[in-house]
């Protein structure tokens, strides 16, 4: 936690170093029970933080829950991934991971890795992967080293996106693998994820299938209820038991809340790297015949999706429609005035529309300043 609060004090210093970052709060209850261990209520406080840098990211994530017993667990995890030049269709990705955890009444555990993976895109919205990684794990009072590789694929359409990763692992005297998949819907209002993973060679922990969904609903655009529930497997990379959970909470963010609800021991979504993000060329206000705006249209070549989020969507991210060759509008009715406006293309990073006055926003990130005048 108090990393992350450093991360937060951050803010500044990343936006100058041109990155981004999005930071959130998390209050939920949930009931848990661990492997071997009866269900119990608990109360925990979670933080997450990212940088996004153009050829780099950095996240980290903590969660303390007190349980009714009075025991308190604490678990956390902070990582980089950095992405070199690509080498036409490909791009290598280098990343640091480590993760730890502490359950009162068993003992902590912890892992460190380091990883290197090789990334296909041929488009911006399917990609594969193949690499690999190598760390050690402590759990209370062993030490023991580990090897995993990894092939993934993925694909994104608009609101939709799923992605198939197989991991063989090699773990002291354990050899498994196993086969993840996800599939995750991102709206306007709402979020929602599902990933089911199966599990072949040794049975570490007795399982064999598990899996977990998780959902968000905003609220306004840094206010949000997350929930998520399931049961997550025994983890010879993590040293970390297995367990069945169910928690619902409320998130605060300086940007648009996003990301999974809380998911118990869950390193975040996968980073996808890009080839070439585009830019926006143009950014257009429809005038009505009646006096302001009836929408906007942003100029994208080769985008596979736009959004938009402004003091007119109440900092809601809308999904922007196809409007010919290039082109994405929203249509919406607006009065004479000066409206804040971001767009962000293919998932990237929020920014000031093209053409625009920039300004800073209270969060030390930038809008842009949309004046619709009196015809």
């Amino acid at each position: 936690m108090v990393a992350l609060g450093a991360l937060w004090l951050g803010l500044g210093w990343s936006e100058s170093a041109g990155a981004q970052l999005t930071v959130s709060m998390d209050a939920s209850v949930a009931q848990v029970r661990y492997a071997g261990f009866v269900t119990s209520a608990s109360a925990g406080i979670g933080s997450a933080a990212r940088f996004d840098f153009p050829n780099a990211t950095i996240h980290a994530n903590g969660l303390l829950s007190r349980f009714e017993s009075g025991n308190l667990n604490s678990a956390g995890t902070i990582g980089a991934s950095l992405f070199s030049g690509r080498w036409g269709v490909f791009r290598p990705e280098y990343g640091l991971l480590a993760t730890g955890a502490r359950q009162q009444t068993i003992g902590g555990s912890g892992s460190v890795q380091g990883s290197a993976r090789l990334h296909w895109l041929p488009s911006s919205g399917a990609g594969l992967w193949f690499g690999g990684s190598s760390g050690a794990t402590s759990s209370i009072d062993r030490v023991w080293s580990y090897g995993q590789g990894e092939l993934g694929a993925w694909t994104r359409h608009r609101n939709v996106s799923f992605t198939l990763v197989m991991r063989p692992t090699a773990a002291a005297e354990v050899r498994y693998a196993d086969m993840e998949a996800s599939l995750r819907w991102v709206g306007g209002r709402f979020d929602a994820g599902v990933q089911f993973t199966a599990r072949g060679g040794d049975a570490f922990g007795g399982d064999r299938t598990w899996g977990y969904a998780d959902a968000i609903v905003r609220l306004t655009s840094r206010i949000a209820l997350v929930g998520s529930g399931g049961r997550l497997a025994a983890d010879a990379v993590r040293g970390s038991t297995g367990a069945r959970f169910l928690s619902a909470g409320v998130r605060i963010a300086t940007r648009p809340a996003a990301g999974q609800g809380t998911v118990l021991g869950s390193d975040g979504p996968l980073v996808i790297p890009i080839i070439a993000r585009p830019d926006a060329e143009r950014f257009e206000v429809r005038s009505s015949d009646a006096g302001g705006a009836a929408g906007v249209r942003v100029i994208v070549p080769g985008a596979r999706r736009v959004e938009l989020m402004a003091d007119f969507t109440d900092w809601l991210p809308v999904v922007l429609s196809p409007d010919g060759n290039e082109a994405w509008r929203y249509r919406v009715a607006l009065a004479p005035g000066v409206y804040r406006v971001n767009i962000r293309i293919d998932g990237g990073a929020w920014v000031a529309p093209p053409g625009l006055t920039a300004a800073a926003d209270e969060f030390d990130g930038v809008v842009g300043l949309l004046v619709v005048r009196e015809p």
